[in-house]
C-alpha cells in the first residue's frame, strides 16, 4: 500500500536523522551495529463512505533492534521508542497519519543469535501500530 510504504520511508529517514542506523526490510551482508531493522505489514482497511469512498487503514511496523551486546540492543530499542513517542508523520498520500502507538509490553526480551559467526548478535523485536484516516477536503466537516 502506497501510504504505508511512504510512512515507513519517512520513519526510516527520521530515525536516520537522529543518528540511528536503520535498514529497510533487509540487512546488508556487513551491517553497521547497532541498528534498527524496519519492516511493515498492512493490517486492516475499511471503507469511509462519508469521505467519498476513501479508505482508512492500519499498519504494523516491526522494529528489530540488533547489536553486539544486549545493552546495545536495549539502547537502540529505547531510542526508537523515545523517538516514535512524539513522532507525527502528518499527511501522506491523502491520509492523516495519527500518533504511532507502541504495541508491546515494556521490557523486551533480548535474544542471542550464534549462527552467523564467532560472536553472538543480540536482538529484540518490538511492534508499533500506525492508524491513517483520509484527510478532509476543503469545506468538509465531521457531520451535521
Amino acid at each position: 500500500m502506497r501510504s504505508l510504504r511512504e510512512t515507513v520511508d519517512a520513519l526510516i529517514a527520521y530515525l536516520q536523522s537522529i543518528g540511528l542506523t536503520a535498514y529497510d526490510t533487509q540487512v546488508p551482508n556487513a551491517p553497521r551495529y547497532p541498528y534498527a531493522l524496519i519492516e511493515s505489514r498492512s493490517t486492516a482497511r475499511r471503507d469511509r463512505v462519508a469521505l467519498g469512498g476513501a479508505q482508512s487503514w492500519s499498519g504494523r511496523v516491526i522494529v528489530t533492534s540488533a547489536g553486539l551486546t544486549a545493552g546495545a540492543v536495549r539502547a537502540v530499542a529505547s531510542r526508537v521508542h523515545d523517538a516514535l513517542r512524539d513522532w507525527r508523520p502528518g499527511v501522506l498520500d491523502g491520509h492523516q497519519i495519527g500518533r504511532v502507538t507502541h504495541d508491546a509490553g515494556v521490557g523486551l526480551p533480548v535474544s542471542a543469535d550464534t549462527t552467523h559467526g564467532i560472536a553472538p548478535v543480540y536482538f529484540a523485536v518490538d511492534h508499533y501500530v500506525l492508524h491513517a484516516t483520509p484527510s478532509k477536503r476543503n469545506g468538509e466537516t465531521d457531520g451535521p
